[in-house]
Formats: C-alpha cells, sequence, structure tokens
C-alpha cells in the first residue's frame, strides 16, 4: 500500500507540475525577460484561449537602452508563418517594461509557442536572441484526470512488483558482460561521400545528402550537427528564426549498418515523416525519409552505398 501511495504521489505531482508550470526568467544583457498572464503579474509559461501574454523587460538599477525585437513563433504543427509583435527599435529601460502583448484567440492551436526575443547592445554591437516558451491549453478536467490516476497509479505499482521479481530472479544468473562496442572510422572522400572503416579493415562507401528543393546539402563528417546556420543561405528569414541553433544529429551506426537522426533538444521539433523526434533519442534514417526542420524546413534524406549519383546543386553548410 506504501508503494501504491507513493506512486499516486509522485503522479499527482507531475500533473500538478505542468499544469501550474512556472519557470525562471531569461537574463541577457543583464536584463529580465519574462511572461505573464495578467499585468504586473508573475512569471507564466502556460495560458487559455482569450488570456493575454504580456512580455516584459526588467532592467538593472541604473537602467539600460537596447535594440530589441518581439516575434511570435507558433507551434510547428500549425503551419503558421511568424509574426512581429514588436519592430525592431531602440527600447530606454529605467524600470520594469511591457514590451508587447498579444492576446490567444480562439481559433489559435493548442501546442508549445515561442516569444523570441532579438536583442542587440547598441553600446557594443553585440545582439543576442532567446526564446521564453508558453504552453496554450484548455482547462484541465480535475474530474477525469483524478479517476485516470488512480488507473494510473494502480498499473505502475503492479508493473512495480513484477520488474522487481524479475530482478531477483535474473540476479541469480550469472550474467556474461558485454563486449566493448566496435569503433569506425570516417573519412570524408568529397562531401556527400563518406568512406567508412570498420575494426575488422573492411570499408564501406555511403553518399548522404540533404536534398531542399534544387539543392543538396552534403554530410561533411560523422555524426554531423545541424543547426540555423546551416541553412540560413536556403531559406528566409522569417523560417531561420524558428530552427534552434543546435537542432538536430546525422550519424551512422556500422552495427546496425544504418544512419541514424537525433533531435538535440530544438524549440520547435524535427519531425521525421510528420513525426516528433523530440526525447525519443536515436532514430533510424532511411533513404528518402522526409524531414522537417521546426516544421517550417522540408528536407529529404538521400542515402546510397555507392557513394554515387548525388541530385541537385550542392551547398555547403556554413558557405555563402
Amino acid at each position: 500500500m506504501k508503494r501504491l501511495r507513493d506512486v499516486m504521489l509522485a503522479i499527482a505531482l507531475v500533473v500538478l507540475s505542468s499544469a501550474l508550470c512556472i519557470h525562471a526568467a531569461v537574463r541577457v544583457f543583464n536584463v529580465t525577460f519574462y511572461l505573464a498572464n495578467t499585468p504586473g503579474g508573475p512569471e507564466v509559461t502556460t495560458f487559455k484561449r482569450g488570456e493575454t501574454v504580456y512580455v516584459y523587460a526588467s532592467p538593472p538599477p541604473e537602467g539600460t537602452t537596447l535594440v530589441i525585437e518581439v516575434r511570435l513563433i507558433y507551434p510547428p504543427e500549425a503551419g503558421r508563418t511568424p509574426i512581429v509583435l514588436l519592430a525592431r527599435k531602440p527600447v530606454t529601460l529605467s524600470g520594469t517594461t511591457l514590451l508587447t502583448t498579444h492576446t490567444i484567440q480562439s481559433t489559435d492551436p493548442e501546442g508549445t509557442y515561442a516569444i523570441r526575443i532579438l536583442v542587440t547592445d547598441p553600446a557594443t554591437g553585440d545582439s543576442r536572441d532567446v526564446d521564453l516558451s508558453f504552453e496554450v491549453r484548455s482547462p484541465i478536467p480535475w474530474e477525469l484526470i483524478v479517476p485516470l490516476i488512480v488507473v494510473a497509479a494502480a498499473g505502475t505499482a503492479g508493473f512495480l512488483i513484477v520488474k522487481q521479481r524479475r530482478a531477483k530472479q535474473a540476479a541469480l544468473v550469472q550474467a556474461v558482460p558485454p563486449g566493448p562496442a566496435p569503433s569506425i572510422e570516417t573519412q570524408i572522400a568529397q562531401p556527400g561521400t563518406v568512406t567508412i572503416r570498420a575494426p575488422t579493415g573492411e570499408t564501406m562507401t555511403l553518399t548522404a545528402i540533404l536534398q531542399a528543393g534544387t539543392q543538396s546539402i552534403p554530410i561533411t563528417r560523422l555524426p554531423q550537427e545541424f543547426g540555423r546556420a546551416d541553412f540560413a543561405s536556403i531559406a528566409p528569414r522569417e523560417m531561420i528564426n524558428a530552427i534552434s541553433r543546435r537542432h538536430f544529429m546525422i550519424g551512422y551506426d556500422y552495427s546496425q549498418g544504418a544512419f541514424y537522426i537525433q533531435d538535440l533538444g530544438s524549440t520547435n521539433g524535427t519531425y521525421v515523416n510528420g513525426v516528433d523526434i523530440r526525447g525519443k533519442g536515436l532514430v533510424p534514417l532511411k533513404n528518402g525519409d522526409r524531414i522537417s526542420v521546426a516544421g517550417v524546413l522540408d528536407l529529404t534524406f538521400i542515402s546510397s552505398p555507392t557513394g554515387a549519383g548525388q541530385p541537385g546543386e550542392l551547398f555547403t553548410p556554413g558557405s555563402a
């Protein structure tokens, strides 16, 4: 009974924490940025339709002047382009200042939004951008949630008991320690063509390309990370702003003979064939798979075991 009570308490805390999400503000250039749902209210990240998002900036006691632009980023699945809430302009901050507001409409979708604040210090020319993420959710029907918590707690308790019994049985068997995973060496013959050498000495030549319209972005190392800067020359700024600096990674598992992709904790997600892979670790990636970056940039993964047949015009990430 004690185990069941502990599990129920843990589940209830998770539900409450998601419903009452309050987080620390974001600080840049010694100015604190945060969101509220009432004028002068506390920092929150959960809103309902019809509520207003208040974007505040709190400067140091001596005040400061920054060049600020504020954009609203919709959930990627909504398929909407970002909108400008505050056009880029110098803002003198002498106290906690309301930068802009946005009222969530009844037609706005539920999901994860972001208030993207682009900040420039005119004294140094240094620029930063920060995202204040928030959720738009319907009110929680507690009369339905509580019974679900009880059912889930009972199921979890039963699972833990069975797992504990199996663990005791497995402890009686002498396990053979697994050997170390074989290491591989990779060599880039040319952008998009990778030669892989296994510990046994055998080699394999692969082609790996991300197709973006008429342009091809070649793999230049394994594993390789992709982010906002890698797509700056092939997509407009409105799309680039929705992509994180470190968005996703592509690598190759020699033991499985397959490429894989992993989301790197991006704000607006990475989608493979329409499925959000955030938090799913390494996901297999096959020739012809469609990758949607933040729901705004569509790519096609093209791979071949021959190292030949690269389509389109090659574009090297980071080049002008």
